[in-house]
């Protein structure tokens, strides 16, 4: 496998260097807190932009997911997404495409509002 840097290109290598370097290269300010220990590379990476939050879900109870996306989304953002994955499957289109057709051809935008 192809190296560059002290890690592995293919995979990142080690996850915590792979982000390491990245703030160190994209973030300093980020990259400062992770190095002094005040914050973990991987909420500076995400607070970097460099990846994404995810949350981890039960995949055998669904009671339990929904729950748990509760806590990070309302209620209205889950019956949103849900009505657009059911239209979606109506009208045989993917739910991104449902959601941008609802919105006048505008990007709906994530918000913690219920509305």
């Amino acid at each position: 496998m192809r190296r560059d840097g002290g890690y592995s290109v293919g995979d990142g290598g080690n996850r915590e260097l792979y982000l390491r370097r990245r703030l160190r290269r994209d973030s300093p300010d980020l990259y400062e807190e992770v190095a002094s220990g005040r914050m973990s590379a991987s909420a500076a990476a995400i607070a970097a932009g460099i990846r994404r939050p995810y949350v981890s879900v039960a995949a055998d109870d669904p009671e339990a997911a929904v729950r748990t996306l509760l806590k990070r989304y309302t209620l209205a953002e889950l019956l949103l997404a849900v009505s657009d994955h059911v239209e979606a499957e109506l009208a045989d289109e993917s739910p991104a495409d449902a959601g941008f057709r609802r919105f006048g051809g505008r990007s709906p935008r994530r918000s913690n509002a219920v509305g």
